[in-house]
């Protein structure tokens, strides 16, 4: 017998199982492309991205409350003042449907109702189209995903701009946010041309703006997905350098899309399994540029290239797919660094300025022949004591700004200060130099206030000490050294340790270096001139003076260390002080008022080296003027005649010679010579003064012979071939 099967159990079993593949096949959504995206995470708040325009400053980008799209930044109104935020263009030419989406988000005194979304179809002149009067969550705190579809009249139109009127809240701190805009339209993919390549031709770049950025477009009519795709950038790497690329959010999931870049080859893969559907993905990569040659001095053109491209197809034979058509050439126009600079000074001078104190100067920049801004990158000073007093803006060409310099020294560092600053800019040259001096007075240690520390510090703070002068609460940080550096708020005979061995050993006790003080100028007049001056003979040091003294420091330059020959009336030696590594020889004298050094000769040093050179000698009067004393080395200053003049073919004494106490000079020659001529020659070279020498060696001259003014005199005295000329000094 032959058995038959009803048909009915095979055909609702069929039905079944075609329900189930179905059920289990993936879900086909509708392709739509992006006519205007903003997520605003690729600016820093609270900056806003670009064709993104607000009337002013209550609109801009935040981080504090980021929203379950893009996250990161969104954008936010606060405030109770209505003010407007506008976007665009966006082209709906050939559309007849369209969306806006966004993620909004409101505090509870922000009204539901207070924001208003216009359109503008004449470029954004205005924006007569309302399409939603709320477009805010009815709930506060939370965010709500807002959708709209667009009507005419606005299909059709290609330079259409969206505007969002925050109207405000109840209070200064209301805010309303919104978050990821999106206009999309659904695609015909009957109407896509397969391509890859640059989103534009050409484009023109200013370097001082920044980075270059340009976009790479694909476009795929399918029918299959794409896996992955990977190219080449060739360009002129002697100027441009590239610097990176990121993808798209609408296209490429940071989070599924692998992109990566290694000497200019992109690649981009998907590792989960999410692929790229067929559709137009406008800027589905952004590649960024940097200017890495030298300034240019015109104008110049490159062109960047695509090549090498290789897209898969998402399937398990990873087919190739061709995209033939697209830009794969880009020409960039460079554009030449045009700035100029001028400054109105090249240098600086503080002059004086006390401790604690500030002086500030400005100086003219102006851009005066440039085509572009004159941009200011950085201000960089070789000292801390120098800073700019604010940043410097942009430069317009023919104008002109004021870059304002503050000086201000401090307790430990004051002093003469010299030093530059550099002026970075994108003119020609990479920077500009302008130098600077100041003198900081009043620091630690320098109790006469001069910015610096000798001898005359000393004198006045043994003053202090011993109670002949009062200082002030705010003196008192100058004088205080013990225990060094902070002080103790007293002033004793250790602050006075402290500050003589810092002299002697030209540093600190933590061997910092000392303030370096202007240069030492002799005093006022001309008999404070001629007062004091110091000259060697024979191995020996003297100090001369018409004025009483209170100290007196001496700073030699010898091999060897000289024997300290002077003591005050109280018996107490000069501090010395030989380093041998560095051959400086220091020595320091300070007597009080009653023991001060009377006016006359004095020996300083013994057993000077014949290679010794005297540095610094500064000595003190007892009404604390500070005196450079001349320095006449190999001049004999005993008022006697000298133990050997035969040492050259004459000598002079005394030298200096006094116009009010001595009577006559005398010239020794060696003895037996032959008759030689002298001649006596003033600074302006006229010989006032002449005479035959004597053979019995000794030649005088009456002091009613020579001119009465004091100052310098030569004495040239020749005998057969020899000529030698010795200088006297004469002194009132």
């Amino acid at each position: 017998m032959k058995r038959i099967v009803s048909p009915v159990p095979f055909i609702m079993g069929l039905l079944l199982l075609v329900a189930l593949l179905v059920a289990h096949s993936p879900i086909a959504f509708a392709q739509t492309t992006t006519l205007l995206s903003h997520t605003f995470d690729a600016v820093t708040a609270p900056d806003l991205p670009s064709g993104v325009v607000a009337e002013n400053t209550s609109w801009k980008t935040s981080i504090s409350s980021a929203s379950p799209g893009s996250g990161l930044n969104n954008l936010s109104h606060t405030g109770s003042a209505p003010a407007y935020i506008r976007m665009g263009p966006i082209d709906l030419s050939g559309r007849t449907e369209a969306t806006l989406s966004y993620y909004a988000r409101r505090t509870s005194s922000y009204p539901a109702d207070s924001l208003i979304i216009r359109f503008s179809v004449d470029g954004g002149i205005t924006f007569p189209h309302v399409f939603s009067s709320g477009g805010l969550p009815s709930v506060a705190s939370t965010y709500e995903f807002v959708s709209m579809p667009l009507t005419a009249p606005l299909f059709g139109q290609s330079n259409v701009y969206v505007q969002f009127d925050g109207r405000g809240g109840s209070s200064g701190s209301a805010n309303m946010r919104i978050d990821d805009v999106l206009i999309t339209s659904p695609l015909n993919l009957g109407a896509i041309d397969a391509s890859f390549g640059f989103t534009a031709d050409s484009s023109v770049w200013n370097p001082d703006s920044g980075s270059h950025f340009l976009s790479i477009d694909l476009s795929w009519p399918g029918p299959d997905s794409i896996q992955g795709f990977q190219f080449d950038l060739t360009f002129d790497a002697s100027l441009v350098a590239f610097s990176g690329v990121t993808a798209s959010p609408t296209a490429l999931s940071g989070a599924d899309w692998e992109i990566s870049q290694t000497n200019g080859r992109i690649v981009a893969f998907s590792i989960s399994g999410e692929t790229l559907p067929p559709g137009e993905n406008a800027s589905i990569l952004t590649t960024e540029w940097a200017y890495i040659g030298s300034p240019l001095a015109r104008d110049t053109t490159i062109t960047l290239g695509i090549s090498g491209l290789v897209v898969a197809e998402a399937s398990p034979a990873g087919d190739a797919i061709s995209l033939p058509n697209g830009r794969r050439s880009h020409v960039l126009r460079i554009i030449a660094n045009t700035a100029s600079i001028s400054v109105a000074a090249d240098s600086l001078d503080f002059g004086l300025v006390s401790v604690g104190d500030s002086t500030s100067l400005s100086v003219e920049i102006s851009n005066p022949t440039g085509s572009a801004a004159l941009v200011i990158d950085s201000v960089q000073s070789s000292s801390h004591l120098f800073r700019l007093n604010s940043s410097i803006g942009p430069i317009s060409s023919g104008q002109s700004a004021l870059a304002t310099f503050w000086f201000t020294p401090t307790l430990t560092a004051y002093g003469v200060v010299n030093g530059s600053a550099w002026i970075y800019h994108n003119a020609a040259s990479d920077s500009t130099l302008i130098s600077f001096t100041g003198i900081g007075v009043g620091g630690r240690g320098d109790a006469d206030g001069d910015g610096t520390l000798d001898v005359a510090d000393v004198v006045s703070a043994l003053d202090v000490v011993s109670g002949l002068v009062s200082i002030g609460p705010a003196e008192i940080a100058r004088y205080d050294l013990y225990p060094f550096p902070s002080g103790d708020g007293l002033v004793d005979v250790r602050d006075l340790t402290v500050q003589i061995q810092a002299i002697l050993c030209a540093s600190w006790p933590d061997n910092s270096a000392l303030p370096v003080g202007p240069a030492p100028a002799p005093g006022a007049g001309k008999a404070t001139n001629d007062a004091v001056f110091v000259s060697t003979l024979g191995g020996k040091l003297f100090l001369d003076t018409e004025v009483a003294l209170r100290g007196v420091q001496i700073e030699l330059l010898t091999s060897r260390e000289p024997v300290s020959m002077i003591a005050s009336k109280s018996g107490v030696r000069s501090n010395v002080h030989f380093d041998g590594a560095s051959s400086a020889f220091r020595t320091v004298l300070v007597l009080d008022r009653s023991s001060s050094l009377q006016p006359g000769r004095h020996l300083l040093l013994d057993h000077l080296s014949n290679d010794t050179e005297v540095k610094l000698a500064l000595v003190v009067t007892i009404d604390k003027q500070k005196l450079v004393a001349q320095l006449l080395d190999g001049i004999h200053t005993a008022a006697e005649a000298p133990e050997n003049p035969l040492i050259s073919p004459f000598a002079i004494y005394p030298n200096p010679f006094s116009l009010t106490s001595n009577a006559e000079i005398t010239i020794l020659s060696p003895a037996g010579a032959q008759n030689g001529r002298l001649e006596v020659v003033d600074l302006l070279g006229r010989v006032v003064f002449s005479t035959q020498t004597d053979t019995n060696g000794k030649t005088v001259i009456l002091r009613d012979q020579l001119p009465s003014a004091p100052g310098l005199m030569f004495f040239r005295l020749e005998t057969g071939s020899k000529v030698e000329t010795m200088p006297l000094m004469m002194v009132r």
